[in-house]
């Protein structure tokens, strides 16, 4: 009797532990039906961003075209044009997962999408295989855009804002956060310039020395240097003499010689037409490990150009960098305690300069 009521319990156990197996079960099957019901994404294309070979599109008249070299972007007929690797990577992403959240089929009338006219083709090689996506006419009230794609004779809706991502024409693409100094600034040790302004002219050469700068609670403490964790300061003197360089001078230099340019012409021509023949200024950086890099400013008939020594390329910049260079000796020199200071010394016109 007892074995039979043991066997009863086990049994009711069981049928317990079967009956929350089937609950659960069903509630995800549930939620599982719930999600792709509420994904209505119709995967277009899945690669890999590495599969991805070229990009061609035209745009405002203007055919683009990209190619991957060395696992970077590059413009296929200008190589040395500096692009934004940001921009054509948004690109190959929105291409290498591409989806749509309708698909409409059996058209009969593709002027009703605008494919048969597109605004924009865009034309994609991914492992030796060509993809061709045209986008169509914009459904302002669902704000949604339309896509075909070739070989496939359906229209999707996809997100409006997808074509944008391929509005950038060459000079749009231009990366204006690229630098022709590549020398770290911290590691900077000498600065020689000549220039040439407003009927002046002269060569000047800076130094660096990094000097301590010691902590508030390091001070206060009176630990030593290996203890408290002294910082350093970069402070520029002039080479030669000794006397430092008022700070804001030689950080408006510093500033003017790491500001990116707005414009790259990779095929110039004569240098005369950039008054690149005879710079207003050139700059010589040198840096702790005794590499060097050189840049001169020209006065063109439209703006001020640079060249960077060993770069064909042309560069449009700000007239601040002749400003910021255009600076004898003396007039860097920081005044020492005691020293007189009237209307037209250095310092005051630095302060006017910046404020």
């Amino acid at each position: 009797m007892r074995a039979k009521k043991r066997m009863l319990v086990l049994l009711l156990v069981l049928l317990a532990i079967a009956g929350a197996g089937y609950v659960l079960l069903a509630r995800a099957n549930e939620q599982a039906a719930q999600s792709a019901s509420e994904d209505n994404s119709i995967v277009l294309s899945s690669f890999s961003a590495d599969s991805l070979e070229t990009i061609q599109y035209t745009y405002n008249g203007e055919a683009v075209s990209l190619q991957k070299q060395d696992g970077s972007w590059i413009l296929a007929d200008d190589p040395a044009y500096h692009i934004s690797q940001t921009l054509v990577n948004s690109m190959a992403t929105a291409l290498c997962q591409l989806s749509a959240t309708q698909v409409i089929e059996n058209v009969t009338d593709y002027s009703q999408y605008g494919v048969d006219a597109p605004d924009m083709v865009v034309t994609a090689q991914v492992d030796g295989e060509t993809m061709t996506f045209s986008f169509g006419g914009q459904n302002t009230v669902s704000s949604v855009g339309y896509l075909q794609m070739a070989g496939d004779s359906n229209v999707y809706a996809v997100a409006s804002s997808l074509e944008s991502t391929f509005q950038y024409g060459k000079a749009d693409l231009y990366d204006t956060a690229w630098l022709p100094v590549t020398l770290l600034r911290s590691d900077l040790a000498r600065i020689d310039y000549h220039y040439r302004n407003n009927g002046e002219e002269d060569t000047v050469s800076l130094q660096a020395e990094s000097e301590p700068t010691e902590s508030t609670s390091s001070a206060a403490s009176g630990a030593d240097d290996s203890a408290a964790g002294t910082t350093y300061t970069q402070v520029w003197y002039v080479a030669g003499n000794g006397d430092e360089v008022i700070p804001l001078m030689a950080n408006n230099m510093l500033d003017a010689v790491f500001t990116a340019p707005t414009a790259q012409i990779t095929a110039p021509g004569a240098p005369a037409q950039y008054g690149l023949d005879a710079p207003a200024l050139t700059v010589q950086l040198t840096d702790t490990a005794g590499s060097t890099q050189t840049i001169s400013l020209g006065i063109g008939a439209d703006g001020y150009y640079l060249m960077k020594a060993g770069d064909d390329s042309v560069y449009t910049v700000s007239g601040d960098l002749l400003t910021a260079f255009a600076h004898s000796a003396e007039a860097l020199k920081q005044p020492k305690a005691g020293d007189s200071l009237d209307a037209g010394s250095a310092l005051d016109t630095t302060l006017d300069a910046a404020g």
